[in-house]
């Protein structure tokens, strides 16, 4: 994929995502997903790996409840960076 269809196909995520649509969000993953979310789980209740649809599924849903993603995009070079910002649970 061209940087540019990277970016759409992040801007589609993002916008699933504000339509509280998981299904759509998965139909951009591919089956062999592997997410790791940093931190330690002590602290940051969310942090794991998450294999597959599935596991991304349940922590889409989790997120779902506290993500608010920014309305852009920013590429340069092979990067992307699209701001989001959620509230987290620390224990």
């Amino acid at each position: 994929m061209s940087l540019e269809e990277n970016a759409q196909t992040a801007q589609e995520g993002y916008a699933a995502f504000g339509r509280g649509d998981v299904p759509a969000i998965l139909e951009l993953l591919t089956d062999d997903i592997e997410w790791i979310e940093p931190g330690p789980p002590d602290v940051i209740p969310a942090a794991g790996t998450y294999r597959g649809k599935e596991e991304v599924g349940r922590l889409s849903r989790r997120w779902l409840r506290r993500l608010e993603t920014g309305s852009r995009s920013v590429s340069g070079g092979s990067r992307l960076i699209t701001p989001r910002r959620y509230n987290q649970e620390t224990r």
